[in-house]
């Protein structure tokens, strides 16, 4: 890890990270990266894109977007069905939608994001002549309805205790901190320093824009001139 290099040059050991808390957005949510923080017993807190659909504090902001100076925007389109509004027939091993149709199962045992899933889906004719497929279907284009039923026996893995993690109110609470953290470095160096923006195109040319003019070190800099340093 890089992290190690830049750690071991001001004398630090190679447990430096064991214990220490980390936070980090939605974007460098995967399993891999779980695996590091576990491997290097890093308390991370690391949420899931849908983890602000599990918060009850978060329900009704989708009538927010797109508003202008706060004003709730009126829904202009029901909520698409879920796995919940389907219905298992025991007897016919098939799922029932919503307006009775039978989805079937064609694939067992199928592995997606770290998890096993079974995959159902329903006859293209009947999604074509359904009253209801604009709730159902996610896209115009899209024949059928697939379901995917997760396998019940399957041991949870990192993804599920990261989002068990995150859920929990002092989840909430450390993740809720890191605005605080973060967000202020990206206002002072786009305002204040003016880097709203890069001016070359390539990793590279990027990479070299970003060292030469030592955006980060700078704001380093004026925050040891503010704050001092930390032993």
């Amino acid at each position: 890890m890089a992290q190690k290099k830049n750690v071991a040059a001001i004398g630090k050991d190679e447990t430096y990270f064991q214990g220490k808390q980390l936070t980090a957005d939605s974007n460098y949510h995967s399993y891999d990266a779980l695996v590091v923080c576990k491997d290097e017993k890093i308390d991370a807190y690391i949420p899931d894109i849908q983890f602000r659909k599990r918060d009850p504090r978060f329900a009704d902001q989708e009538r927010f977007k797109d508003g202008v100076h706060g004003r709730q925007r009126p829904d202009t389109q029901p909520s698409l069905f879920t796995a919940s509004d389907f219905s298992f027939d025991p007897s016919k091993q098939v799922y029932r939608c919503p307006q009775g149709k039978e989805l079937t199962c064609h694939a067992r045992n199928q592995t997606n994001r770290y998890r096993t899933y079974d995959l159902y889906h329903a006859r293209v004719q009947d999604c074509a002549a359904c009253p209801l497929k604009t709730r159902c279907l996610s896209k115009s284009t899209t024949s059928r309805r697939y379901l995917s039923v997760p396998v019940a026996t399957q041991p949870p893995n990192l993804i599920d205790e990261m989002k068990a993690k995150i859920d929990t109110d002092q989840g909430k609470q450390i993740y809720a901190r890191r605005l605080g953290i973060v967000e202020p470095v990206f206002a002072n160096i786009c305002v204040q320093k003016r880097m709203h923006r890069f001016t070359l195109r390539s990793k590279l040319k990027v990479d070299v824009q970003w060292t030469r003019t030592r955006f980060a070190l700078v704001h380093n800099l004026g925050k040891i001139h503010t704050f001092g340093t930390l032993i």
